[in-house]
């Protein structure tokens, strides 16, 4: 069996660390001789459109890009960083997003991809979070960073300030000439016109004004799943008052991508879809009819939610890194740890919280489809290895989970609560058990609490928050979750979206039953009108 030779990129990118490896040399001719090999990519229908409309269009400052995924969003965002990076020299723009992890786990490696569809190539064309070695001579923006650690330089000296909501105050204080948004419907749009906006000054306007990308903004995102993403879709009606002069809003879904996903794709997703709104929204791109008057009806995002990274740990040179707890400002070190958890074939759903004097606080889900082959000990796993950093501050968690758990399953001596318990056990962790009873509380109990808390008049109850990016789909879990009036007059969850067939199960209900667990056992007998107070957050757990 012979060896795979190696690509063209790969090819590249090994001559890119010998240069450097060299102490830099002439990066010149290795940059020609690379260019040399750039074609121009085809590009999807809806990739195209956008391309031209600015193209053809000079008088559009305002792109905004309601794309379903796995349209071309990262294509179309290096395609556009290419283009500006030539055409306005020294100039920069901020490239905002809802979190700098975000951006380093998830947007940047996916862009370094898409910039070498592009024929740039990192350490040759651009560089992140660092200066180029001096001896290459690069210019810098007219309004240069102060420091390069959140910045992207490119070889024409044009560069990217790299912002996010989750930093207080990032964004004040720069000068900048444009803006790329991404994930756009879980940006603050408050936040952006205070922190972020203001930035675009036009203090360059005497060198750059003139220039065609100057004061040019491109915003893009799927469309929103929630409410407080609305603000995005409708400045599609701020763009059809414009007339298609200055500001453009362009819809687009996955099919028109089709030549680059399985030919089955959609004919497969809709079969097995949780819904056939969930399935409009996240591959057709139609927007859905929020949930008005839900299971968790007083739940909002604004209130409720929350974002809280270490960015002592997500470092600019941490692109790509694998996220741990470590990177989490909201874990308090040396409290132990909540584990909700529902079972299923179809799904296993974990959430993780802390509680403290006040406020229980859920920090982290994790999740694993039996379609996917996942099974209860792979998600145990996860939770294991991402929390494996706290286990020496405190090992010990709580456990608390559906009644059904302490039902034998026929397979084992043990049922299910005790296999998580001996899988946990058997690599450090000290584990109670917290679910004793045989049946589960009624859903119009756990209605009534939650309504109670999310209230927050009754000091006896505690706050709720939750961190919207770290348990996003537990967040998104009880957002979408119906209501049912049951015959006895009471308020009931809509368990309907509970199929096994589907591949966005993490949408469905049960990572909301997986937090109920904990918030019913700790707090429900709050609920008399006495009692004790409020529990300590110094439970033994042991």
């Amino acid at each position: 069996m012979t060896n795979r030779p190696p690509t063209t990129s790969e090819m590249i990118k090994e001559r890119i660390g010998r240069l450097h490896n060299g102490g830099g040399g002439d990066w010149k001719t290795l940059k020609d001789q690379v260019d040399e090999h750039y074609r121009t990519i085809p590009y999807n229908a809806a990739q195209q459109i956008a391309i031209l409309s600015t193209a053809m269009l000079k008088t559009v400052k305002e792109l905004d890009l309601e794309w379903g995924r796995g349209t071309g969003k990262t294509t179309v965002f290096a395609r556009y960083s290419r283009v500006i990076a030539t055409e306005m020299p020294r100039g920069s723009f901020q490239w905002i997003v809802p979190t700098y992890q975000k951006f380093l786990t998830e947007i940047i490696p996916a862009y370094i991809h898409a910039l070498e569809m592009q024929g740039l190539y990192k350490d040759l064309h651009y560089f992140i979070g660092r200066r180029p070695p001096s001896k290459w001579k690069w210019p810098e923006p007219y309004k240069p960073p102060l420091k390069y650690d959140n910045f992207i330089t490119f070889y024409t000296g044009f560069g990217f300030h790299l912002l996010s909501q989750d930093i207080s105050g990032s964004g004040r204080g720069l000068s900048t000439d444009g803006e790329f948004a991404d994930e756009v419907v879980m940006l603050d749009p408050k936040k952006m016109d205070e922190n972020s906006t203001p930035s675009i000054r036009g203090s360059n306007y005497r060198v750059l004004g003139n220039n065609r990308w100057f004061d040019f903004r491109l915003k893009a995102s799927s469309t929103a799943l929630t409410p407080a993403g609305s603000w995005f879709t409708d400045r599609e009606e701020l763009a059809q008052m414009d007339d298609g002069q200055r500001h453009l809003f362009l819809k687009a879904n996955c099919i028109c991508n089709m030549a680059n996903l399985k030919p089955d794709y959609l004919s497969v997703a809709k079969k097995s879809a949780l819904d056939l709104e969930i399935f409009n929204a996240e591959y057709l791109n139609i927007r859905p009819r929020f949930v008005r008057g839900g299971f968790y009806a007083m739940l909002e995002e604004t209130r409720h939610c929350y974002t809280n990274y270490n960015y002592s740990f997500y470092t600019p040179d941490a692109v790509g890194i694998k996220a741990t707890c470590q990177g989490d400002s909201d874990l308090t070190p040396g409290e132990k740890l909540l584990i909700g958890m529902d079972f299923g074939a179809a799904i296993n759903s974990i959430t993780v919280s802390q509680q403290y004097p006040g406020e229980f606080r859920t920090l982290k889900e994790f999740f694993g489809k039996g379609a996917e082959g996942k099974t209860q000990d792979d998600v145990c796993e996860e939770f294991h290895q991402y929390y494996l950093p706290h286990q020496a501050s405190n090992p010990h968690i709580l456990f608390f989970y559906d009644a059904t758990g302490n039902s034998a399953t026929g397979n084992t001596k043990l049922n299910r609560a005790q296999q998580v318990e001996q899988y946990l056990s058997a690599r450090g962790w000290k584990v109670r058990r917290m679910t004793v009873s045989g049946t589960n509380p009624h859903h119009f109990q756990k209605y009534l609490l939650w309504e109670r808390i999310f209230n927050e008049q009754d000091p006896r109850f505690p706050r709720f928050r939750i961190n919207k990016q770290n348990a996003r789909f537990t967040y998104l879990s009880m957002s979408r979750a119906r209501s049912k009036k049951r015959p006895d007059g009471t308020i009931g969850k809509d368990k309907r979206e509970e199929r096994s067939d589907n591949p966005n199960r993490q949408l469905a209900t049960d990572l909301s039953d997986a937090l109920d667990n904990p918030v019913y056992v700790l707090y429900a007998h709050l609920m008399r009108d006495y009692g004790p107070s409020l529990p300590d957050s110094n439970m033994s757990g042991r």
